[in-house]
């Protein structure tokens, strides 16, 4: 590389070789210093589109056609240093753009492996995707100026390449336009600044342009030029705004506000494809929406790229997603305001402190913290948080997942087992060869038998007495459909008088059997191994069906009443056995499952505090409560819930004994006062 561009460490020490003419412009009011339409003007443009088109390469460090046309042909507003006011002005040559502008070329047209380590990029690319012909998908902080990016491509392609049609689309109609008009405010500076201005065939501000002029030498009007366009459209009130045209580029504004993420790139990639041949790309980008139904699809698309043919680069930025694939993802801390030098290097160090500085000032509402966090994220696993719906201490628990799954504590504490009976008795029997038995550790696991195995971290001890420990099942429809929905059960252990181990999940079952009462045999066995009682969603009547047809209807556990009564004024339900799920019981699950895994049980001998979450060593359950929402199949939650109310009614019932003996005693003394006089 050049020494006089990018030092050995990567680090831009000279990037404004690369934005020459722009700050030209900014010190003259002009590009080139030759005569308009001179041979020297001639070739200056030449030269410049060529640079539009090819890229820019001095002393051995590149940057992209578009990349460059951005840095010099397009204004956009942004903070003034000297005034501290936004103006304006062309933009300044950030390191988090040389990225994002390098993947686009290389999604487009590929490029050789040997060019491709010359770059030294920070995106590392799935070596297959350098041959390019792929889509680009990218999430983001917010305020990245992305839309300005995209606007500039389309204004490039407007400006140099012929009969090009450039889409910009969104679904809801603010977005498309946005892009569009700083696209068309492009056009307008380039057409009135530089040589590469096209006349105009057709001049809508708000949704279509199109070079070219009208030849009438023959008699009639025929379009002829550069004939290239650039369209907006909005697919709210038309799914099917894009059928029938066909782009070159198709740039999708906010994917996360799409209903369907996946069912729009569906409808709309026909628009460059021609069969199974590729003839454009789709570039697709935003932010997370705080609705957990728009923001899943664009999360699917986003963790599966090689499914929707879209550039696949290795996640770096999650914790734990070691040689997983990912789209592009733009950290709050890239580009950060006031944390890059004037060279485009991200001051990434500085830029963690002052978001963790702005996190601290929001903990006190669990609510704005995660609204921020999911607007200006770290990880793509904090952009697509749930926003206002999730409750659970995400951070503890991210730190937990990435315990338990560098040190493969899921595998090292937890035993499969066989449970059988012998003389009428449940025993469980270790599983060595797992060969026969898939267990499935991780939420939305990928594997062919799905119907899983039990775990035990701890063995009930012996004799074990009623009550120590509780059991939560949530189980599944009877019938076979195409649901998601697995079966979870969770052993519980309370507090052992001289045990340490206490308030810990000490055995499980996720699967999904053939049968409905496979799942339903297992939460019994595991009821009498543990002498407990299950309790379980009682929305599905085969769990109660199947305990009564064998006769172990004292397995089950009894509608928590105390807890019911607190959280739902004057309810009338009365099931006898379970739990009946509404808004309002989730409301008060969710908190019970914070406050338990918040709780601190202990000190370590530094005198920092040990929490139950320190004792998960389900990597599943882990991730379910990081990605929980109302909406989607979170099975183990809602069994850890199960538990949780359990728990939560025998501290109900033990504060109403007290208060009870607190009266008792108080009417006692009252009486032996007015019998003795005391």
């Amino acid at each position: 590389m050049g020494k006089n561009v990018r030092n050995r460490d990567g680090l831009w020490i000279n990037a404004n070789v690369f934005r020459e003419e722009a700050l030209h412009y900014e010190k003259y009011g002009y590009y080139c210093p030759y005569a308009w339409g001179s041979n020297g003007w001639i070739k200056y443009w030449q030269e410049q589109k060529r640079r539009c088109i090819e890229g820019y390469e001095v002393s051995g460090s590149k940057i992209t056609g578009y990349h460059y046309f951005y840095l010099n042909f397009n204004k956009i507003k942004a903070i003034d240093y000297k005034t501290k006011k936004k103006v304006y002005r062309f933009p300044d040559f950030w390191d988090g753009d040389y990225n994002y502008f390098w993947a686009l070329d290389i999604a487009e047209k590929g490029i050789k492996l040997k060019e491709y380590k010359k770059l030294r990029l920070d995106l590392k690319i799935k070596e297959e995707d350098l041959k390019g012909n792929k889509h680009l998908l990218l999430a983001k902080a917010r305020r990245k100026g992305y839309s300005y990016k995209n606007a500039a491509i389309a204004a490039c392609d407007y400006h140099t390449r012929k009969n090009s049609t450039t889409i910009i689309g969104s679904f809801d109609k603010k977005y498309a336009k946005d892009t569009y008009d700083k696209a068309y405010e492009s056009i307008n500076f380039i057409d009135s600044n530089t040589g590469f201005r096209k006349q105009r065939l057709s001049d809508k501000k708000s949704e279509y342009i199109r070079s070219g002029y009208i030849d009438t030498t023959t008699g009639i009007n025929i379009a002829k030029g550069y004939l290239s366009e650039i369209v907006a459209l909005t697919f709210m009130d038309n799914p099917d705004a894009a059928r029938g045209k066909d782009a070159n580029k198709v740039i999708l504004e906010e994917m996360g506000t799409f209903p369907n993420a996946i069912d729009a790139f569906a409808a709309i990639e026909p628009s460059v494809k021609d069969g199974d041949i590729k003839t454009g790309i789709m570039i697709m980008y935003g932010t997370s929406s705080n609705k957990q139904s728009m923001t899943a699809p664009f999360k699917e698309m986003f963790y599966n790229p090689e499914i929707y043919d879209i550039l696949a680069v290795e996640n770096i930025w999650d914790e734990s997603a070691d040689g997983t694939y990912s789209g592009i993802f733009i950290p709050v801390y890239l580009n950060k305001p006031n944390y890059y030098d004037k060279k485009g290097n991200s001051d990434i160090k500085g830029a963690i402190e002052s978001e963790k500085k702005e996190r601290e000032k929001r903990k006190i509402n669990s609510t704005a913290l995660n609204n921020y966090i999911t607007e200006y994220p770290f990880s793509p696993s904090e952009a697509f948080r749930s926003g206002n719906i999730n409750i659970f201490p995400i951070d503890e628990l991210q730190r937990q997942l990435k315990i338990v799954l560098t040190n493969k504590l899921y595998i090292t504490k937890g035993q499969p087992v066989k449970l059988y009976y012998k003389d009428g008795i449940v025993r469980a029997k270790p599983i060595l060869d797992l060969k026969t038995v898939e267990p499935i550790y991780f939420y939305k696991q990928k594997i062919n038998n799905i119907s899983g195995v039990p775990i035990i971290y701890e063995y009930p001890v012996e004799n074990s007495p009623q009550g120590l420990y509780k059991i939560g099942y949530d189980p599944y429809a009877q019938d076979q459909s195409k649901s998601e929905s697995l079966a979870a059960i969770y052993v519980y252990k309370t507090i052992e008088v001289n045990s340490y181990s206490r308030n810990m999940i000490v055995a499980q079952y996720v699967g999904r059997p053939p049968e409905a009462d496979d799942a339903n045999k297992i939460a019994l066995m595991l009821a009498e191994l543990y002498n407990t009682e299950v309790m379980h969603e009682n929305m599905f009547l085969h769990v109660k069906n199947y305990f009564r047809n064998k006769k172990k209807l004292n397995r089950l556990a009894a509608q928590p009443d105390r807890v019911i009564s607190k959280n739902i004024k004057h309810s009338s339900v009365s099931r006898i056995f379970g739990m009946h799920m509404n808004e309002q019981l989730k409301d008060a699950g969710e908190k019970y499952i914070k406050d338990w895994l918040t709780e601190v049980r202990d000190f370590d001998e530094n005198n920092s505090p040990i929490f139950n979450i320190d004792f998960i060593y389900d990597a599943g359950l882990l991730e379910e409560l990081i990605n929980y929402n109302r909406k989607g199949n979170f099975d183990r939650v809602m069994a850890l819930m199960q538990v949780m109310f359990q728990v939560q009614e025998n501290i109900e019932q033990k504060y109403n004994n007290k208060e009870k003996i607190s009266i008792f005693e108080e009417v006692n003394n009252y009486l032996n006062y007015k019998k003795y006089g005391l």
